[in-house]
């Protein structure tokens, strides 16, 4: 055996050199069907022969995956030829048998004689030329198979498997190819709409992702967060990520994440067991954990996170320490994502502590004041840019136009020095128009990401989107008039209070107090009674020491809520006789107490539709009416008190059996409280849920028809929670709020608040959410004026209060719908209208997988069930396709023990069903299999059919698929990352072209030639033989092979080969060299402006001392990538999938 790495006189091969060989060297007339890639490792001493290396899987071994059995065959050099490896082919560098790479894309499409081929490969982390001498270890099947050559050798493979290959590389090549995140939402098991695909899409795709999440309750923060998680683990599974929510959500998110996102994130709490943060990159703590335990923050504080994710960001500042350690590891993390209800920016202080989480470097030296002055420059900020904007393009800028829209915001900006600076230059530039042009650009991105405060935020508003959404209503004919004994506790209580007020301070301890117990007997005589024993144990054993007031006046998490009460009673200070008088208050709620017991035990079936005057009781009417009503209902019912819900639960088990009622509640634990969330939704004898204000915190009840408000809380934001656990995404029709308010009483003015000059139960708050927190401080202060009647003087400056935040917020929204990228939005709309129903990508590996093995499936309903012990081994070892492992899947779905896959292509379904497996690409391993085996596969890639001559289709042609993509190489071959190609995605909007070519003529036949639609027909759907049958098969027909090369001889075969490939190349390139030019145009617009506005930020840090050299040169490399890319855009890869022959029968015979 001789080695040389110099090629032989006598051909163009040596050693080291990546060829493709038959495996089946004994086929009959050396009609080949078998082909596999190896690597030259020698040559017989004649030169006839060479010896060949390669790798090939056993059929457990993952597509794609490292080889695990090498073999040698000799193989006459006649029957090799070059071919490339695929992209995405991971490697072993030879003589460094420990490093691994992974193929890129070839340094050059053709393969020059006599010389090695190159590629780009990533290895260990960065990009390398390595040439093909120096790649070990890979897999044989991982052909880039070239259709000319294989058309120019006669090597027609069977028609049936071009269609089925042609369909995987359509819609993978799509979905690859569209904006960056589009192929994470087709393969999500939630039900994206557009404007989050957009918030996706921004977030993978900025270089520093660092957003503010703050859409309206209801339209879908947490999937948007949950969604950019996935992605970014896929890219990277050792990703560190950290997950800070309320412990009430911490439950939930894991469930989400593990069901519809198939990611396992545990929570590190006390006696949870120890969390090994090496073995778990991404982990979850609840933020009252994160503030109490020291031993936790150790350990988190000093680890570099990935990503953060902050949920209920805006209740932070309640708590300063908690506050402090979320803002350090912001500051540490690469990427932050904080989930927020809306802020309004005259709300300053709350405005500011949210920026500052996001980017601590701009905004944690910034004080109120100045801050206070950036709101106010806020509009004439947007006025400014909005005129600016589309002056910046060479055809219309002008620099004498541009200096006088800008003049009076610069001078109200004039003590900036990086913004001056910019100026200054600008005025040198007068005369040079494509310099000041370039100059201006730095300015609008420089007061845009400087000055325009809301530019890391995302606020979707319901206004702003065109969607089907619930339409709120409100049903009060539940209220009632109270009782005897009822509306006799109260005016005692009202009294108590009022004198009570009066003799204090009358401080927010005092307030505090009094509206408690307000909202207590409001609930329920159990929960008055509970809040008046406190007190009156406190009185006689001794009151507590004075506690930090602001912490017992303020709302705490609902877990803590009665405990903060408790301490409340326990803590306020005294008034004169106050012991006689809560006696009193205590026998007279005992009294109403016994009475509602009567009036509750008296309700049965056969009365339920009486009216009574007891709360409860009408409670429980509602509850029985909704069940009666439809054999479906789901009622959510929300009390802020646990002892009113322990009345409720009781009678209401005694009325309608144990089965019919869940409680999710605060004493609950996060296991228990998940049991109960999936028993309302799932348990279809399960009916009601009993809540607390736990239940109003980020959890999807949109299951539920009707909301029933036991009592009413002091704050618009609870309520807007509680509704907002129903009305969400996804949800239409109609969603019913149910209050059950006592008539003529101080409640009774509350509520016309809330309806009346709020309207919350029939509006959004559309926003004002954060802005409205401050109404509870009103309210109580109305308490001053007169307990009873105090509040029913606010009605009036409420509404014209809410009056003006709602313009306040419709101002706002104009100017955000001007960021909104509708070009991202378009096209996952018409991305997701293609691919929501599944249809697209089920046709296509159902297809592929018929002809690969695996045809033992079944239909049930839109659920597929493929059955692992009748696949056909044989085929699945000719179509070298390697099933993966499926352990994961069957061990979520709940089918361990079984053969059988069973899933669904249908989103909808697979949201629905979380026990299916959702078959998407990059959700499932069996997807991404097939995907694999049918890029890799070289057999539908060339072939030839005869056809029975047909009006308009009687002479032969050609069909050539071909496939682009945005150019890697001119990036690769400066050493730069993949991920700066992410940048690119999207801009090419055409990924694959067909097109016929007459063989005689070489035209390219027009879309209303007739052999168009011929040519759209499967194999099997019209009259026709396989030209390039090897062999005669009884069953099957005689070989036709060797009478298509008598028809066609090799000189005339080749130029009608090569003719037609030459005028499809010409065509393309006529059609696509002005399109690319166009589209690179638009993206270099789009990613210099990203380039700009990071230039910006890196300028205002500069101004303050905060300059980052590391920044700078990540800057440098970005803008070098953004030129690398637009070069790509230019010129894109073109590929040849496929090239299909059609002749008429006698002419081919």
């Amino acid at each position: 055996m001789l080695n040389t790495h110099e090629p032989d006189s006598r051909h163009s091969f040596c050693v080291g050199m990546i060829v493709r060989f038959p495996m089946d060297l004994d086929a009959e007339y050396e009609s080949f069907r078998d082909f596999r890639i190896g690597t030259i490792q020698g040559f017989t001493e004649d030169m006839a022969s060479a010896q060949v290396a390669f790798c090939v899987h056993h059929l457990s071994e993952k597509p794609g995956g490292r080889a695990v059995l090498d073999q040698v065959m000799d193989i006459p050099l006649r029957h090799l030829t070059r071919c490339h490896l695929l992209p995405e082919t991971t490697f072993t560098l030879h003589n460094h048998p420990g490093v691994t790479g992974e193929i890129l894309v070839a340094c050059a499409d053709t393969l020059e004689e006599g010389a090695f081929a190159s590629y780009y490969a990533l290895i260990q982390g960065t990009v390398q030329q390595v040439s093909e001498v120096d790649i070990t270890q890979f897999s044989s099947t991982r052909q880039d198979s070239d259709p000319l050559a294989q058309a120019l050798s006669y090597e027609l493979q069977h028609p049936k498997w071009r269609q089925p290959r042609d369909q995987v590389v359509t819609f993978a090549g799509e979905l690859k190819s569209t904006t960056y995140g589009i192929e994470d939402l087709v393969g999500s098991r939630v039900l994206l709409l557009a404007h989050q695909a957009e918030v996706v899409s921004r977030a993978l795709s900025a270089p520093t992702c660092r957003l503010m999440l703050a859409d309206e309750v209801g339209l879908g923060k947490t999937i948007e967060a949950a969604v950019i998680l996935r992605a970014l683990r896929r890219r990277n599974p050792a990703m560190k990520a950290l997950i800070v929510a309320p412990s009430a959500l911490t439950g939930q998110w894991r469930n989400e994440l593990n069901q519809k996102f198939w990611l396992d994130v545990p929570i590190l709490k006390p006696g949870g067991g120890g969390v090994d943060l090496a073995l778990h990159p991404a982990v979850m703590i609840s933020a009252e954990d994160l503030a109490t335990y020291d031993i936790y923050w150790d350990h988190l504080k000093r680890r570099d996170w990935d990503l953060l994710i902050i949920d209920e960001a805006h209740h932070l500042r309640k708590n300063r320490l908690l506050y402090d350690r979320v803002l350090h590891l912001s500051t540490q993390a690469t990427r932050v994502l904080a989930l927020t209800a809306t802020p309004i920016q005259r709300r300053a202080e709350e405005y500011l502590d949210l920026l500052r989480l996001l980017d601590p470097r701009r905004y944690t030296a910034e004080d109120q004041q100045s801050f206070q002055n950036l709101v106010a420059a806020q509009e004439q900020v947007r006025t400014a840019l909005a005129l600016v904007r589309p002056q910046l393009n060479a055809t219309t800028f002008d620099w004498e136009e541009f200096s006088e829209d800008l003049a009076s915001l610069l001078a109200r900006l004039s003590d900036d020095a990086g913004l001056r600076s910019l100026t200054d230059l600008l005025t040198q530039q007068e005369h040079d128009h494509q310099e000041a042009l370039e100059t201006a650009k730095q300015i609008a991105a420089y007061i845009s990401t400087n000055y325009r405060i809301e530019n890391r935020m995302v606020r979707n508003r319901r206004a702003s989107l065109q969607l089907e959404l619930p339409t709120r209503t409100c049903d009060t004919s539940y209220s009632y008039d109270p009782g005897e004994h009822e509306r006799e506790l109260l005016e005692d209580l009202y009294e108590y209070l009022g004198a009570y007020l009066a003799q204090t301070a009358g401080t927010a301890l005092e307030l505090e107090l009094a509206r408690v117990c307000l909202h207590s007997a409001a609930s329920s005589p159990q929960a008055l009674l509970k809040v008046l024993h406190w007190r009156i144990a406190a009185l006689r054993e001794g009151l507590a020491k004075s506690a930090n007031s602001a912490t017992l006046t303020t709302l705490t998490s609902p877990r803590r809520e009665q405990a903060r009460i408790k301490q409340l009673a326990q803590t306020a200070p005294p008034m004169r006789d106050e012991l006689a008088q809560l006696e009193q208050l205590i026998r007279r709620t005992e009294l109403w107490l016994e009475e509602s017991a009567q009036l509750l035990a008296g309700v049965r079936r056969a009365t339920a539709n009486i009216a009574q005057h007891d709360r409860l009781v009408q409670a429980l009417r509602a509850i029985y009416a909704a069940c009666e009503a439809r054999q479906d209902a789901k009622i959510v019912v929300f009390s802020s008190w646990p002892q009113t819900i322990d009345a409720i639960q009781q009678h209401l088990i005694r009325l309608l059996g144990s089965a019919i009622a869940v409680r999710f509640t605060a004493e609950m634990d996060e296991a228990n409280l998940q049991l109960a969330a999936d028993r309302f939704q799932r348990d279809q004898n399960c009916c009601v849920l009993l809540c607390d204000e736990l239940g109003g915190e980020g959890r999807n009840f949109q299951i539920a028809q009707q909301i029933i408000h036991i009592d009413l809380p002091w704050t618009p934001a609870q309520i807007e929670q509680r509704i907002g656990r129903v009305d969400r995404l996804g949800r239409t029709g109609e969603v019913c709020s149910l209050p059950i308010v006592a008539r003529d009483t101080l409640e009774h003015d509350l509520f016309r608040l809330w309806n009346e000059a709020l309207n919350l139960f029939t509006y959004s708050l559309s926003g004002m959410e954060i802005a409205l927190e401050e109404i509870q401080d009103q309210l109580v202060d109305a308490l001053r004026t007169s307990v009873r009647t105090g509040l029913s003087g606010m009605h009036q400056s409420l509404a014209n209060y809410a009056s003006q935040l709602r313009q306040e917020v419709e101002r706002e929204r104009y100017f955000e719908e001007d960021a909104i990228n509708q070009r991202r939005r378009y096209e996952f709309e018409q991305i997701s209208k293609r691919y929501r129903d599944g249809e697209i990508v089920r046709k296509a590996v159902q297809n592929w997988t018929a002809i690969a093995g695996v045809s033992s499936y079944h239909m049930d309903g839109v659920e597929m069930i493929y059955d692992a012990q009748r696949f056909n081994l044989n085929s699945m070892i000719n179509a070298r396709f390697l099933p993966p492992n499926m352990e994961e899947a069957a061990r979520r779905s709940g089918r361990q023990r079984t053969t059988q896959i069973r899933g669904t292509f249908n989103r909808d379904l697979a949201i629905r069903r979380e026990d299916l497996v959702f078959f998407a690409p990059g959700d499932d391993p069996w997807t991404d299999a097939v995907i694999a085996n049918a890029l890799e596969c070289d057999r539908g890639r060339c072939c030839a059919i005869g056809f029975m001559p047909q009006p308009g289709v009687t002479v032969p042609f050609f069909d050539l698929f071909y496939t682009f993509q945005i150019n890697p190489r001119p990036l690769y071959a400066a050493g730069l990352a993949p991920i700066y190609m992410l940048q690119a995605l999207g801009y090419l909007a055409c990924t694959h072209k067909r097109i016929l070519i007459d063989a005689y003529s070489g035209n390219v036949i027009d879309r209303f030639d007739p052999r168009w639609k011929f040519a759209e027909k499967s194999f099997d759907q019209v009259v026709a033989i396989h030209l390039g049958r090897r062999s005669d098969d009884k069953r099957r027909g005689s070989a036709q092979l060797g009478n298509f090369q008598a028809c066609y001889p090799h000189d005339i075969w080749a130029d009608l080969v090569t003719g037609a490939v030459n005028a499809a190349t010409q065509f393309l390139d006529d059609d696509l060299n002005a399109y690319t030019e166009e589209l690179a145009e638009e993206a270099a617009n789009e990613l210099r402006l990203h380039a700009n506005g990071w230039e910006a930020g890196l300028r205002w840090h500069t101004s303050y001392g905060l300059e980052s050299a590391t920044e700078h040169a990540e800057l440098a490399v970005f803008r070098e990538a953004i030129d690398l890319i637009l070069k790509g855009i230019r010129r894109p890869l073109r590929r040849l999938e496929s090239i299909c022959f059609y002749s008429p029968m006698e002419t081919a015979s």
